[in-house]
């Protein structure tokens, strides 16, 4: 006996609430596995494999210009753009574009011929920083007009370093059709020179802007409505690429994702307020919410220092709050612009704006996926060192208190709904901006967020949990023969039929299924040899008997080789005449095709006609 075994596999189904928040927020945790900076949010992943985002609504950009982004730049096979404003690369020069070639060299080029020539473009290249590679840095290109060019690197002037070749004419730095391209150009029909890393922060301004406006915003976010001359912003901080890019600006130059892309948590160098300096001496920093930082003892490998805070972080498991009765909603970070050695020798200094005794976590380098505690129990009056390494955030908490919602990150469920309980610190809880209470039913699998609001957390705390279940799929309609069974689970059957059956999985979760069982096979029972078309109703007819036909075709022949009958239609058979009329006594050749589902039947043979 025969025994076949059907193949069922184990996929996670889910469902997902998309939510978004007006003040974009996004998750962290003391020990999460995530290296998220929350104030830089999120930013796109680019594969090098046609991943790129479409802008819409661009008009003309005159000169002067100035681009400005974050990037996680990974060395591949192409030269890699990161915007062409004018995708006619092929063409001629018909815009304003921002690339890194095979050689590691950033170039900004400019152009309005048509032609692909030194005459017809006008380029600055500078090479890549080496150290940088795989890092995140942020460059600045500036064209103050013709032939005129500014390269910033962490907001660091590199001019020197490079070179500028090409003598075309130019009138305007970009010219609206067709349309420009984050992370790839296209020409000739066929997208070219795809991006891989990752993007940030990617903004573009009708003006030349100055060395101080941008090392103003290296390691700050933009205000549109206070950044003058801004054509269009984006930042990233959008939950999929199922989703519209949206321009932050408010010129709705909006982008459309393509391609294998991804949103994913940033990790650039990124605050709500910054300070900084690129010359020799301390460098210190005071934020809005009364933190005080201070850097010593300066490495003279780096060139310029960043001090920025992040104001409002959000949680997961820890709980951030504005009030200092709870604990603070703020962190710190420093960043070493365009290092080139480790800075052993500088220190941070830091106070912290509350009345609590404090506990202090850090992470290093961006580099770690955890926060670790360096130091606790020291009060608003004392000055908290850390020795630098590259770069450092750290968050002072108050005695290490920390907001647990009771939530873990994620849940599997086997049973809906699903009863998920958090604690509101006396606080109110609201569930997906619609139900409320400490409780709530999950009716589906998917994400789930809640705000609790006011207790002793004062404003608004966000959490947010997945709940997955794993579904045993199987196929619940198999086919049987006689003599063969199917196995099915762990369970043998041997007949057609309907059945119930009861999987578990690796969860204890049991997954019941209707089974059908079909008998489809394909059988041919009986090919006569002989019939009697004498109208005595007995074998008056030649029929093939079969079952689990899909398909069928006969053509009877007499031993001239003329067709007598043909047919297509199993239920059909020949009553011994052509045309109307008896066909004589003797043998006729048949040739049948016979295809069932997984089977087909070839016959030849005879068939004697007796009266």
């Amino acid at each position: 006996m025969n025994t076949k075994h059907l193949t069922f596999r184990r996929t996670p189904r889910q469902a997902c609430l998309i939510f978004i928040i007006t003040s974009v927020i996004w998750f962290f945790q003391l020990n999460a596995q995530t290296s998220t900076l929350p104030s830089s949010g999120n930013a796109f992943e680019l594969t090098g494999n046609a991943t790129y985002t479409e802008i819409n609504n661009f008009d003309v950009l005159e000169v002067p210009a100035t681009i400005m982004v974050w990037v996680k730049y990974i060395p591949g096979q192409t030269t890699q753009t990161i915007f062409a404003s004018d995708p006619t690369l092929g063409a001629g020069y018909h815009g304003f574009f921002l690339d890194v070639n095979t050689n590691q060299i950033v170039g900004i080029h400019t152009g309005s011929s048509g032609c692909y020539s030194p005459q017809c473009r006008q380029s600055l290249r500078v090479p890549f920083p080496p150290e940088k590679i795989g890092k995140w840095m942020h460059i600045a290109a500036v064209v103050e007009a013709p032939g005129v060019y500014r390269m910033y690197f962490d907001g660091v002037l590199v001019n020197h370093l490079g070179f500028n070749d090409g003598n075309g004419p130019l009138q305007v730095a970009y010219n609206p059709n067709p349309q420009p391209f984050i992370g790839a150009t296209y020409f000739h029909n066929q997208l070219h020179f795809p991006f891989e890393g990752s993007i940030d922060e990617l903004s573009i301004w009708n003006r030349a802007l100055s060395e101080n406006e941008i090392r103003t915003y290296v390691c700050k976010k933009i205000d549109p409505t206070s950044a003058n001359d801004l054509y269009a912003y984006y930042n990233f901080d959008i939950l999929n690429t199922s989703q519209m890019l949206p321009d932050i600006s408010g010129n709705n130059r909006n982008g459309a994702f393509q391609g294998t892309g991804s949103i994913i948590s940033s990790g650039a160098y990124i605050g709500d307020e910054s300070s900084y300096s690129y010359s020799a001496g301390d460098v210190q920093h005071s934020n809005s919410a009364g933190d005080f930082v201070k850097v010593t003892q300066r490495s003279t490998q780096s060139p310029g220092v960043q001090i920025f805070s992040v104001l409002e972080a959000p949680n997961h498991k820890n709980g951030i709050a504005q009030d200092s009765t709870c604990m603070n909603d703020r962190y710190n970070g420093v960043y070493f612009c365009m290092e080139t050695s480790n800075n052993t020798g500088s220190e941070i200094q830091a106070k912290v704006n509350s009345q609590n005794t404090l506990d202090a976590f850090k992470r290093e380098n961006n580099a770690s996926n955890l926060w670790s505690q360096s130091s606790s129990g020291f009060s608003q009056n004392d000055t908290l060192n850390f020795t630098l390494v590259e770069s450092m955030e750290f968050i002072l908490l108050p005695d290490g208190t920390e907001y647990y919602s009771g939530l873990p990150d994620t849940l599997y469920s086997c049973n809906y709904p699903e009863t998920i309980i958090a604690n509101s610190f006396n606080g109110s809880i609201v569930w997906n901006d619609s139900a409320f209470g400490n409780q709530f039913e999950a009716p589906i699998p998917g994400w789930y967020y809640l705000k609790i609001f006011g207790g002793c957390l004062m404003d608004t705390i966000k959490d947010s949990i997945f709940i997955g279940s794993f579904i045993t799929e199987i196929d619940t309609t198999a086919i049987i023969c006689d003599g063969e069974s199917v196995e099915i689970g762990n369970e043998i059957f041997y007949y057609p039929g309907a059945f119930v059956i009861t999987i578990p999985d690796d969860l204890g979760c049991d997954t019941t299924y209707y089974l059908q069982l079909i008998d489809d096979c394909l059988i041919v029972e009986n090919i006569p040899n002989v019939f009697t078309p004498n109208g005595d109703g007995k074998n008056d007819v030649f029929f093939i008997n079969a079952r689990g036909v899909y398909e069928f075709d006969l053509l009877i022949y007499n031993r001239w080789g003329m067709l007598m009958y043909s047919t297509n239609q199993i239920e059909q058979g020949w009553d011994g005449t052509v045309n109307g009329r008896p066909a004589a006594d003797g043998v006729y050749f048949i040739k049948a095709k016979i295809v069932g589902r997984n089977e087909t039947i070839d016959h030849q043979g005879t068939v004697h006609l007796f009266r």
